[in-house]
């Protein structure tokens, strides 16, 4: 993947309801049958907290710590690479979050998909009281994201089985797979 002293960290970006935690699962299962020690992280679940600290309205900063936290337990138990789904929308998020993972060498994947594909995912996925806010949200971080270019490589993640999307992520990342 990388030299044996950085850590390879393929982030997954995009907006709500790209598939983002779908395809996280996917390439863990893709990683587990190469046989490579990694972990797989949804930055998400590690940022929920009420309230915000100040000048953190994303809470980007608390789950960097709690991410550094995790990589040093997966990496004493034998990790070797990092797989991060999280919505990336500056160098500074990405920053912040590498961080967390010294010696970390990114590769940030945004995920696409048109509008259509993402209002009904999210609107079958969110189902709560949150769910205008994510419908609206994953619009708006689609053109956040598009003109970005934070992204180290784009891939379609509508109509197509996930192995197979799966299977693209790690090749243009450049993370060895055979079908």
């Amino acid at each position: 993947m990388t030299s044996p002293d950085s850590i390879p960290v393929l982030v997954l970006s995009g907006p709500i309801g790209v598939g983002k935690s779908t395809l996280l699962g996917e390439i863990a299962d893709l990683l587990r049958e190469m046989d490579e020690a990694f972990v797989a992280v949804d930055l998400d679940g590690l940022t929920q907290v009420f309230p915000r600290p100040p000048g953190d309205p994303q809470a980007i900063g608390v789950g960097a710590r709690n991410l550094a936290t995790v990589w040093m337990n997966a990496a004493a138990a034998g990790a070797r690479c990092m797989v991060l789904a999280s919505v990336i929308e500056t160098d500074y998020d990405l920053g912040v979050v590498l961080e967390a993972v010294p010696g970390a060498t990114p590769f940030v994947v945004l995920l696409a998909a048109d509008e259509a594909t993402l209002f009904d995912r999210v609107r079958r996925r969110e189902i709560g009281t949150a769910r205008g806010w994510h419908l609206e949200r994953s619009f708006e971080l689609a053109e956040i994201l598009n003109r970005a270019g934070v992204e180290d490589a784009v891939v379609q993640s509508d109509d197509r089985p996930i192995r197979e999307i799966g299977l693209e992520i790690l090749r243009v990342a450049g993370w060895s797979v055979s079908d």
